[in-house]
């Protein structure tokens, strides 16, 4: 829960992990500056990637990771890592494979 009507409580991703931590943002543009994301980061709410617009919900999972990642572990929403094997037949090659990347340094 939120200190008082000015901040809110969201859960972000820190070295694999989500935490609690009380911000005064009330959008991801806002929460930009006050943790001090780099402006090429991408910043995921609730497992999608937002725009600076995007409105912050009290109880928000946040997570945030710049472009030039590599390697790293799975995670589910909880945190949790997730082990997966991945085979793609050649005659489903036209459909949409999408993952959703979680990283931490």
């Amino acid at each position: 829960m939120a200190i008082d009507s000015n901040s809110r409580n969201i859960n972000l991703l820190n070295n694999g992990e989500f935490t609690s931590r009380d911000v005064t943002s009330s959008n991801v543009g806002e929460l930009r500056n006050e943790l001090e994301i780099p402006t090429d980061a991408n910043v995921n709410v609730g497992g999608t990637i937002r725009q600076n617009d995007f409105a912050l919900a009290d109880g928000a999972y946040v997570a945030y990771t710049s472009n030039d990642k590599v390697g790293g572990v799975w995670t589910d929403l909880l945190g949790k890592a997730i082990e997966m094997d991945i085979a793609i037949k050649k005659d489903k090659a036209d459909r949409k494979l999408g993952f959703y990347w979680i990283g931490n340094d």
